[in-house]
């Protein structure tokens, strides 16, 4: 005969357990205490098994039998309850664990021999400043695209259009990174695309000099009266097309003048590789004029 709440209230501790059952494989269980347990037994592969399904009255009847009926249809499909209980503690501790701001942390170990110190800071403080507020605490698998779109647009409004579409770039290579270590199934940044979210951007490139303004500004070089290390810095950016910071910083150890060769160390250059370059006849005679300097 079905269990009724009137009947469980009236129920009396024993001396020994007792098991009070409702059917389909649910009872309620009470010790000699008075502490009543919900259980469900079944069977799975052949064997005898039982599921708790709370405790009463904090789980109350019709919830019990609500619970013995959801495991009865996993049982249905093939699926043991106990399992599949198991299998959703460890999805929730799993996404209490995986926040984007822990996923992020481990997104910048994973990355830091491809990025200077410099870099790594800048790219990290992007975004404690504008990420780790408003979503650093939320589990990963339960980010929208909307959520990056709306970070993403807030830092535009302020004017800061490049750091919008620095920002941008961030949570898709962390989610990525999410997809590829089996953390999260889906990446949510996949459906935005820069051009849909941000707003195009006028940008101003530097002067530059026309192939006709050449020669003209060599003759005014030549004649060039100012600083001497200026002139030669001039002259052998054009020589060698190297980037202005790498020629900055260039030292006298560098150059195998005998070899007509300009050995850059990985460490000056942007992409740590270091970088041989050839020397002409030109370049080789402002370096001899400037050695003296």
């Amino acid at each position: 005969m079905p269990l009724t709440d009137i009947a469980i209230r009236k129920v009396q501790p024993t001396e020994k357990v007792q098991r009070l059952a409702d059917g389909a494989g649910l009872y309620l269980e009470v010790s000699p205490s008075c502490g009543k347990w919900w259980r469900m037994k079944y069977r799975y592969a052949g064997k005898e098994k039982r599921l708790s399904l709370g405790t009463y009255p904090s789980t109350t009847l019709k919830e019990a039998r609500a619970r013995r009926d959801q495991a009865r249809k996993l049982l249905a499909a093939g699926t043991d309850p106990s399992v599949a209980r198991q299998q959703a503690k460890a999805a929730q501790r799993q996404m209490a664990t995986h926040t984007l701001e822990a996923v992020t942390r481990a997104w910048l170990s994973h990355r830091a021999n491809a990025w200077t110190e410099s870099t790594r800071t800048a790219i990290a403080a992007s975004l404690e400043n504008h990420v780790f507020p408003n979503l650093g605490s939320r589990p990963l698998s339960l980010i929208q695209p909307g959520d990056i779109r709306t970070i993403v647009q807030t830092i535009e409004a302020k004017g800061a259009s490049e750091t919008a579409g620095r920002v941008f770039q961030r949570p898709r290579a962390i989610c990525r990174y999410a997809v590829a270590h089996e953390l999260i199934e889906t990446d949510p940044t996949y459906p935005l695309k820069p051009a849909e979210i941000l707003k195009p951007r006028k940008v101003q490139h530097r002067a530059a000099l026309s192939e006709s303004d050449v020669p003209q500004f060599l003759r005014k070089l030549a004649n060039y009266q100012g600083d001497p290390t200026t002139k030669a810095a001039l002259e052998l950016l054009m020589l060698t097309a190297t980037r202005p910071g790498e020629l900055r910083g260039a030292r006298w150890s560098e150059f195998n003048e005998a070899q007509a060769l300009w050995r850059i160390p990985m460490e000056r250059m942007k992409m740590k590789v270091e970088h041989t370059v050839p020397l002409s006849k030109q370049a080789c005679q402002v370096l001899e004029r400037i050695r003296p300097l």
